[in-house]
């Protein structure tokens, strides 16, 4: 089964909470959830609805069908309620095949390589099992740690992180170059459970001892082949150096 994530302008504004759209280019069907920037799709392969396309009645019953599809495949991987409820929240239809693949082995605490093309899920893939795994024992010390290439994928990450675990209580925050460094500083003297940072800019703030990375237990490298190829494989390195071992 083929599924994407698309993001779609909301201008489209439609009432109803779900719709339905046929893709005769595509052949595929959209089902569609209303988020704040937009329309969140899940694009299903056309073969996984043709036994039903026609005893659809209306759009009603495909959004009590996604209901369901949500609460039956994402209840599988043994989630929290709350982080759950912000599943439903930002309108995940099913898990894509990466996220089917790989979360089970990210939960369990293993060491995961993951190749998938863009607007696959990949994000939610390592963020709803962090999010597992803090939503008990010590908050607002940083116990995960996310390495990115670039501050625009710093920030998309760090709200992924806020609308997946706004029910949990966990804090998320990123740190980068190119703005000032004092409201960084502030955001990590409050405490944050995941701290999403570029290479650069982290060693900064190691080197300023305003960020303790003692208490890390998962570490994610996002975009780890664009972050060598910009030549922070050396950063990278020495930001190992300083991690707990066991992790």
């Amino acid at each position: 089964m083929t599924i994407e994530n698309l993001a779609v302008p909301a201008r489209f504004s439609i009432q109803l909470k779900y719709i339905a759209i046929f893709n005769q280019l595509q052949s595929k069907i959209a089902i569609c959830n209303p988020g704040k920037n937009g329309y969140i799709l899940a694009i299903i392969d056309r073969h996984f609805v043709d036994g039903i396309r026609q005893r659809a009645e209306s759009v009603t019953w495909l959004h009590d069908l996604s209901q369901g599809a949500i609460s039956m495949n994402f209840k599988k991987f043994s989630l929290d309620p709350h982080i759950l409820r912000a599943v439903d929240d930002a309108g995940f239809i099913i898990p894509t095949p990466i996220q089917d693949q790989a979360m089970p082995h990210v939960l369990a605490g293993k060491d995961v390589l993951g190749i998938a093309q863009t607007g696959t899920g990949k994000t939610a893939v390592f963020l709803l099992p962090i999010l597992q795994r803090l939503s008990t024992g010590a908050r607002r010390t940083t116990r995960s740690l996310i390495l990115a290439p670039t501050r625009e994928l710093a920030e998309q990450i760090t709200e992924a992180g806020r609308t997946l675990g706004k029910h949990v209580g966990v804090r998320c925050i990123s740190i980068y170059g190119g703005v000032s460094k004092n409201k960084q500083v502030d955001a990590l003297a409050r405490g944050a459970e995941i701290v999403v940072a570029c290479p650069g800019r982290l060693l900064d703030h190691l080197g300023d001892r305003s960020i303790d990375l003692s208490r890390i237990e998962i570490l994610v490298l996002d975009e780890a082949d664009r972050m060598c190829d910009m030549g922070f494989l050396p950063d990278i390195k020495r930001i190992l150096a300083v991690l707990p071992r066991e992790r």
